[in-house]
């Protein structure tokens, strides 16, 4: 059956975090970390009712399991890193079940010594407020030496590098499949363009991070399938283009692995997480941790 590019960015792009671990078993996302660090009951508040978003979540950690270590630890008061995790879902507002799937699969972060914090965000250009505010808290905890990076899928990578532009001393984004251009992306998947208008309406440019290069100095890693129709491979090209220095774009092949809105080549799906990891050793061992 075809789907809807806008559905299946929504539907999809909401619970499938490309970090999730390795098995099925949901122990590894019982909790999710507010940005404020204190951890509350993920899925249990009141008015989260939704089983069948649960049930996707569920679904989509099994589908990407590859991608992360199995186990992990929570690292000790001194991270090498605090990596913000942003979800994508059109830019719709946490749910619990959101924060769940994206608080999936950081176990192998922890385990290498980072922070790790899934920011719940508000709606629409709301998110980018959100998760400066996750950032300025993290930065009041952590102090002004340690680095901070944020990785997010679809939306979430959007958020990730506006967050960048907020805060210049963000140290680098993980962006995956995730929107840089916003007039050229309504023209692009027109299923999306009136929820770009709702949200940002004539203020696209201001909120697209491939027309203000200039704005930030975070090392950025762009990883996008060949063969998407929500967010095309042609966003992060304009990302790139616009700023070949500290950008690194990394093109995924058609497959029949599940990758943000695609399906791609199994061996290189495996490569995804490594290569995140790598960029946060980097940016730690740059800052001496």
């Amino acid at each position: 059956m075809p789907r809807s590019p806008l559905a299946a960015l929504i539907a999809c792009a909401a619970v499938c975090v490309p970090l999730v671990a390795c098995g099925d078993d949901d122990s590894s996302a019982r909790a999710a970390t507010s940005t404020d660090g204190t951890t509350t009951a993920a899925g249990t508040a009141a008015g989260s009712t939704d089983g069948s978003a649960a049930a996707l979540a569920r679904s989509a950690a099994r589908a990407s399991g590859i991608l992360g270590p199995p186990t992990g630890t929570v690292p000790a008061s001194r991270p090498r890193a605090v990596v913000l995790i942003l979800h994508g879902g059109g830019w719709a507002a946490t749910t619990d079940d959101t924060l769940k799937a994206a608080n999936q699969g950081t176990e192998g972060y922890r385990s290498g010594g980072f922070a790790t914090y899934a920011v719940r965000m508000k709606a629409g250009r709301g998110a980018i407020d959100s998760a400066t505010a996750a950032y300025d808290a993290m930065r009041r905890r952590y102090g002004a030496r340690t680095p901070i990076c944020a990785i997010g899928a679809s939306t979430g990578g959007h958020v990730g590098l506006m967050l960048a532009i907020a805060r210049p001393n963000l140290a680098c984004v993980v962006s995956n499949a995730g929107p840089t251009d916003l007039p050229a992306w309504a023209q692009q998947v027109p299923a999306a363009e009136g929820q770009i208008d709702g949200y940002f309406g004539g203020e696209q440019r201001r909120f697209s991070p491939a027309e203000r290069p200039r704005d930030l100095r975070a090392r950025v890693l762009l990883q996008y399938a060949s063969n998407d129709r929500d967010v095309p491979l042609a966003q992060g090209r304009a990302f790139r283009d616009a700023r070949p220095r500290g950008t690194q774009l990394v093109v995924l092949r058609p497959g029949t692995a599940f990758f943000a809105h695609s399906e791609v080549d199994a061996r290189q799906l495996a490569q995804v997480y490594p290569r995140q990891e790598r960029l946060l050793r980097s940016v730690a061992r740059a800052a001496g941790r």
